[in-house]
């Protein structure tokens, strides 16, 4: 009886971590982009979403309710009645004769912690309800985890270890929707000493291959070699900074131990005067003063604006001294005198760099040696931008 009245607790509570899950998030993204929402005049649309969220979150407390009170019922009755069953029994025998009083007694605790024994799922039926939703979700993380596992290890990209090039070996990328051919059998080695512009008009083109480099586009075949993933580091056209400390955002990159968590801090941390330095350079030391110093927590996406938190990202590419760097589109966070400036700190450094841009977007092409362009169809041309020709080992296409 106690599974039939609580049957419904199992779905319910699985459904309750869903809806607060949902409100949070809800809530969560109203917070991080308040200001674009006020700006767009989406209040209300926004606010009436997270009063929905709230609203479904309500009923089905109210449904986890009802169904406790129901299941309650059925145990406190049940809990009453087993007190009641021994003495039915034992009640006659002593009315005959046949037995002392002190049995009554004896067998009422004898049958109370036997059926106490029992009884556990009428008892903890409300526990053993969460609990199972709880274990499915976490069984659904655990599969999704396998999931992702299998996946990685019949990547259809074939990765492998290039110390001084990046090489990219009949290289297809498609459209993971509609299976359309983005890059045909890409041919191309990039020396260390090679600085390249990949552009094209098809942006989808130029964002499969900037993110296939890391092994983040699976619609696609062919060979990757390439630095391990320590040894680079991508810059992206939105920035990523994570609340923390400028020290902290300045640290090089975590190795691939599996416990990273584990490592000697003083690996990846970066002298003080190293970071001034650097951030002089980039013409953002004044940042350091006007945030309490490099040691002040501070939530750095609500602060800065979007070019202060790409040049921070910068910062951190040259204090890490990468064997490649990769940038997405820096042009629309910094526009073209700070992209230059950075790349001039890049081949000051010997950092090889390659950057992915529009074809509308004005660079200044002395700072590069070859050009990618990334035609319609699929279609790819590596060319020099120099006077000279590319040497083999710096132009490498196969067809």
């Amino acid at each position: 009886m106690t599974i039939i009245f609580g049957r419904p607790l199992v779905r319910l509570n699985y459904d309750q971590l869903d809806k607060e899950a949902n409100l949070r998030a809800s809530l969560t993204y109203l917070r991080g982009n308040a200001e674009s929402v006020a700006v767009s005049r989406r209040e209300g649309h926004l606010i009436q979403l997270s009063l929905k969220c709230l609203g479904d979150l309500a009923m089905n407390f109210r449904r986890i309710i009802a169904v406790n009170r129901n299941v309650g019922f059925f145990t406190t009755g049940y809990n009453w009645l087993i007190q009641i069953i021994p003495a039915l029994i034992i009640a006659p025998l002593f009315i005959e004769g046949k037995v002392e009083f002190g049995v009554i007694t004896q067998s009422a605790i004898a049958f109370t912690q036997l059926l106490g024994a029992f009884s556990i799922i009428v008892n903890q039926f409300q526990s053993i309800s969460s609990y199972t939703a709880v274990l499915a979700r976490l069984g659904a993380l655990a599969e999704a985890r396998e999931s992702a596992k299998a996946a990685e290890e019949a990547a259809p990209i074939a990765f492998s270890h290039e110390e001084e090039q990046v090489v990219y070996s009949g290289l297809t990328l498609r459209s993971p929707r509609s299976g359309r051919v983005l890059i045909n059998d890409l041919s191309v080695t990039i020396p260390r000493d090679t600085h390249v512009l990949v552009r094209g008009r098809d942006e989808t083109a130029r964002s499969a291959l900037f993110h296939s480099t890391i092994g983040l586009w699976d619609a696609a075949e062919g060979r990757i070699g390439r630095p391990s993933l320590e040894q680079i580091l991508l810059v992206t056209e939105l920035p990523y900074l994570p609340p923390g400390t400028l020290r902290e955002l300045l640290m090089r990159p975590w190795s691939e131990a599996p416990l990273p968590w584990r490592q000697n801090l003083s690996d990846i941390q970066v002298p003080e005067e190293q970071i001034m330095e650097t951030l002089a350079a980039l013409k953002i030391d004044t940042m350091v003063k006007g945030f309490g110093g490099l040691d002040q927590r501070q939530h750095w996406e609500n602060i800065l604006p979007l070019d202060q938190q790409q040049m921070l990202v910068i910062a951190r590419v040259l204090l890490s001294q990468p064997r490649f760097v990769f940038l997405d589109r820096p042009s629309s966070a910094l526009g073209p005198e700070r992209v230059d400036l950075f790349l001039d700190l890049l081949n000051e450094r010997s950092i090889p760099y390659v950057t992915f841009e529009s074809d509308e977007s004005s660079l200044n092409m002395d700072r590069y040696d070859a050009v990618l362009e990334i035609k319609e169809g699929g279609t790819w041309e590596f060319k020099s931008t120099k006077d000279r020709r590319l040497s083999e080992e710096t132009r490498q296409v196969i067809s």
